[in-house]
């Protein structure tokens, strides 16, 4: 009867010299996968670069905005000045008064 074992122990052995040489060949000498990772990767350095500086550029402009202890002063200075602007009205109609009353005068002795 003919013996087949070596002829499979052959063929695993060939088999996995195979796969491993198939592998050893994607990884070192055909490496599209890796070389397009590269490029991807690279292409993303780029991005971040480019982003980090945007966000410096802001961090930037933001050191020279008030921030919320600011904002709030300028809001109560606002409103004191509102306050005020309030009673400069009230005290300027009595003076409003007077000249709609001196014009009045005034264009009564242009008629006559």
């Amino acid at each position: 009867m003919l013996d087949l074992q070596p002829i499979v122990a052959w063929a695993a052995a060939i088999a996995t010299l195979g796969g491993a040489g198939g592998l050893i060949w994607k990884l070192f000498w055909n490496g599209s996968g890796s070389k397009a990772n590269g490029e991807k990767l690279d292409k993303l350095t780029v991005t971040v670069g480019n982003l980090s500086e945007r966000l410096k550029t802001v961090e930037d402009d933001l050191k020279h905005m008030p921030d919320a202890k600011s904002f709030h002063k300028i809001e109560l200075a606002m409103q004191g000045m509102s306050g005020k602007m309030d009673v400069i009205e009230e005290r300027l109609k009595p003076i409003a008064g007077i000249a709609d009353r001196l014009q009045e005068v005034l264009l009564s002795r242009g008629e006559r």
